[in-house]
């Protein structure tokens, strides 16, 4: 909507119109003519009638069923539907399409939340190439970022957000802080870090049971693992293909003359002066907390956002406890030794396979939840908005997006199986797109919105009118240097927050890319053959 001056309202005659020109339910997808102040009027509007709803009741018996109770009675489609696409919707009716796609709790987003999350396997590698000291020390400052990050997501969310102006993804929070640009540059990020996933669950709503199961899938393989490691010798024979050794020094994990192995050594300290083996630790310890990239679409299925923070909390907290007691149980027994993943780590064959199966099956599970942000985001952000593909909540759209799903599976799988040195391929994509996602983008978004909103004129519901003083350059300018000395801070905070993990993922990628030619100098096994990559005598 064309911004007006304070002078051009005040000349519009008395009768002019008590609706607004062009409603919400009328406006493209991303219609960069929506003003900052329209969309943080109708936010404000949404979370006040929400704060009146009582939070959806945490049932436990819900995990053996996906059927969900709408929260009205009402027939609502996408907010993507509309007039522009042949379909007559009422104002009524379209807050009401929005009001049903809300149903979840804060315990579902705390399942969907460790699901998406908690992964365990590699952090006991990670803490062995730094130590008990930095590895603990850095998951903890990477526990502690992520929480601000989600709640930084959680403050543009809840200024943006409206039942008229649906935010569902990531993307949306920086087409609105920062314009178009930003929006893609986001979106980018996100299908590259989803990509290696399948998924065709077209909605968070009936994810809930399958994310509890996931859960306790994933506590299961710990406890399964640490026991069997408590009780088994390391897998010494395939030290050299992935543990902590054959990261920071190999000759930690070289028999002797007479095939004796080195003994179990571990490390208070840094253990090595290999600073990319090192880095490629901290790394993996970014991808442990990495993941804020789908809070977006789990609170946009709230019913009450409001309540996202308690689930994140109690869902980080249960996440950092499982990294922090897991990584050093298993770099005690192992040290050196120390696999990526873990489980594989233990001599016995049969706890390997058990730890596979486990691990397989929430791995599954957490597969098909990236699937179904990652092809959504393809979907609507790509095909719809370029290719003028059928809305997913359509018949055709339906079918479409049915049909693109075992694409998206084959890409994934040819790229994950045809990589022998998967580990240095997750810590490229950990630094490009992971690290950016969850601790480089959202203070940038955080500034972008504060900066907008401490610049943020009056909107007219009425006239469906902005009236602002200040646009382009200047407004970001002084938008930074507005709302007092604390409000400067933040900003000048988050400016370096946003620096500070940009640097970090230059040198990860740095780091990550030279383990990976280093790693190609030794003959690897790939998916694409019928012998193991374990099986080194065969």
């Amino acid at each position: 909507m064309a911004e007006t001056s304070e002078k051009e309202l005040s000349m519009l005659p008395p009768s002019a119109p008590t609706t607004s020109y062009y409603p919400p339910r009328e406006r493209k997808i991303h219609d960069s003519e929506v003003t900052f102040e329209e969309y943080y009027f109708y936010a404000q509007r949404t979370r006040e009638e929400q704060l009146l709803l009582d939070a959806p009741q945490w049932q436990w018996l819900t995990v053996f069923t996906s059927r969900k109770k709408p929260v009205d009675e009402v027939q609502g489609g996408d907010h993507h539907s509309g007039p522009s696409h042949g379909q007559a919707v009422t104002d009524e009716e379209w807050v009401n399409a929005s009001r049903a796609f809300r149903t979840a709790s804060w315990g579902a987003v705390f399942y969907l939340i460790t699901t998406d999350i908690l992964g365990p396997f590699a952090v006991p590698f990670a803490i062995g190439t730094l130590g008990y000291g930095p590895g603990i020390g850095i998951f903890t400052a990477f526990g502690i970022v992520s929480v601000y990050s989600g709640y930084l997501l959680w403050k543009v969310f809840m200024g943006i957000d409206s039942h008229e102006f649906p935010a569902r993804n990531y993307g949306d929070l920086a087409f609105r802080s920062w314009g178009t640009t930003a929006r893609h540059i986001v979106n980018v990020l996100q299908a590259v870090a989803l990509l290696l996933i399948l998924g065709q669950i077209r909605t968070l709503r009936s994810f809930g049971w399958l994310a509890n199961f996931g859960f306790w899938l994933n506590i299961l393989a710990i406890f399964v693992s640490m026991g069997a490691t408590a009780h088994n010798p390391p897998n010494f024979s395939i030290s050299t293909l992935g543990s902590v050794g054959s990261a920071i020094d190999p000759t930690s994990i070289m028999p002797d003359a007479n095939g004796n192995y080195p003994p179990i050594m571990t490390s208070a300290g840094l253990p090595t002066t290999n600073l990319i083996g090192a880095i490629n630790g901290l790394l993996s310890g970014v991808l442990a907390f990495a993941g804020l990239q789908l809070f977006i679409e789990f609170m946009a299925e709230m019913r009450r956002p409001h309540d996202f923070l308690k689930g994140m909390f109690v869902a980080q907290a249960v996440i950092y406890t499982a990294y922090v007691v897991y990584g050093s149980f298993m770099y005690y027994y192992q040290g050196q030794y120390t696999f990526n993943p873990a489980y594989l780590g233990v001599s016995n064959y049969g706890w390997q396979t058990a730890g596979n199966t486990l691990t397989l099956l929430s791995g599954l599970i957490a597969a098909a939840l990236y699937g179904n942000i990652g092809i959504k985001v393809f979907y609507n952000n790509v095909l719809v908005d370029i290719f003028k593909a059928p809305l997913i909540t359509s018949k055709g759209g339906k079918i479409f997006y049915a049909a693109i799903v075992p694409v998206w599976w084959s890409i994934a799988f040819v790229i994950a199986a045809a990589i022998p040195a998967y580990i240095y391929f997750v810590s490229i994509i950990s630094a490009a797109a992971l690290l950016n996602l969850s601790y480089t983008i959202p203070p940038w978004i955080a500034l972008g919105f504060d900066i907008r909103k401490n610049t943020m004129g009056t909107f007219d519901p009425a006239l469906g009118r902005t009236s602002r003083g200040l646009t382009g350059i200047k407004r970001y300018i002084v938008g930074f240097w507005s709302g007092g000395v604390f409000q400067v801070s933040i900003n000048i905070w988050h400016s370096l927050l946003f620096l500070a993990s940009l640097a970090l993922s230059g040198l990860g990628l740095y780091a990550s890319i030279e383990g990976f030619i280093e790693a190609f100098e030794i003959p690897q096994v790939n998916s694409f053959t019928c012998r193991s990559p374990l099986n080194l005598g065969t």
